[in-house]
């Protein structure tokens, strides 16, 4: 699950095994399901029981390969891959290529989501392309938005710096190339004043480091965090898990009924 995608298919087959354990009433009957798979899935604090989505699952779990890929650059499998498929740009900018292994399927299947979730921190800005990496302070998009200028399109973000002088950002040269968003959003960037290279952090973890769980909780979207207290309490409780889980369960259909 780690290193390949399972197909879709495959997927429900599993999920529909794993349904019917949560819901069947013996070898010969498939049960009455009470609740739709997806809620079983949401976050405890959610109303859910944290059910696995293997799909979103998988997918966290290849994007943690993708990330070693893109960070660890000295490391025997990412120079492997970066000779073979990507020898003049990084995983980011990656393209499937001619006749591609499964390996490297799977895991560029997980370059969208990694665009989302990671971001470059601006060192001495040598190493950054200002249109081919999200760098910019922004949650949704951190990329550049202006149009791109065909003879700029590979000049680094030290180029945007007056380092010489004031070692802050070159206004002059940001109000001639960048729309308002963009324009707005550079000054915000703090620039190293040791010099340091620059390197990659992930936006939805406090140590800026990529965990499987943020990148899962990513993908799965947003949940409504209703009562959250009762909830943490309920989940606490030191009760056999079977009661547990009928009491989440029977708590969130009352809330539900009660609360449309």
């Amino acid at each position: 699950m780690s290193l390949f995608l399972i197909p879709p298919n495959n997927c429900d087959k599993i999920e529909k095994k794993m349904n019917d354990f949560w819901w069947g009433q013996g070898a010969n009957s498939s049960g009455i399901r009470w609740m739709a798979w997806y809620k079983l899935c949401v976050s405890k604090y959610g109303g859910g029981v944290e059910v696995r989505n293997l799909r979103c699952f998988n997918t966290a779990m290849l994007a943690k390969q993708g990330w070693r890929i893109l960070t660890e650059a000295h490391s025997l499998v990412s120079k492997l891959m970066r000779a073979r498929y990507f020898p003049d740009t990084d995983l980011l900018n990656a393209r499937l290529g001619v006749n591609p292994s499964y390996l490297w399927r799977s895991i560029l299947s997980t370059q969208d989501a990694i665009k989302v979730a990671c971001r470059r921190s601006i060192g001495d800005g040598t190493s950054t392309k200002v249109w081919k990496v999200p760098w910019l302070p922004c949650a949704g998009n951190g990329y550049v938005s202006t149009n791109l200028v065909p003879e700029l399109q590979n000049i680094n973000v030290q180029n945007l710096m007056d380092i010489d002088k004031t070692n802050t950002w070159d206004n002059d040269v940001l109000d001639d190339l960048f729309n308002d968003r963009d324009r707005q959003l550079i000054p915000r960037v703090p620039i190293s004043f040791r010099r340091r290279c620059d390197a990659w952090f992930w936006l939805f973890n406090p140590k800026d480091q990529f965990a499987v769980r943020s990148m899962y909780k990513k993908l799965q979207g947003p949940h409504e965090m209703v009562l959250r207290s009762f909830w943490h309490q309920l989940w606490n409780l030191k009760i056999p898990v079977k009661l547990l889980v009928f009491y989440g369960l029977s708590a969130r259909d009352v809330y539900q009924r009660c609360w449309p």
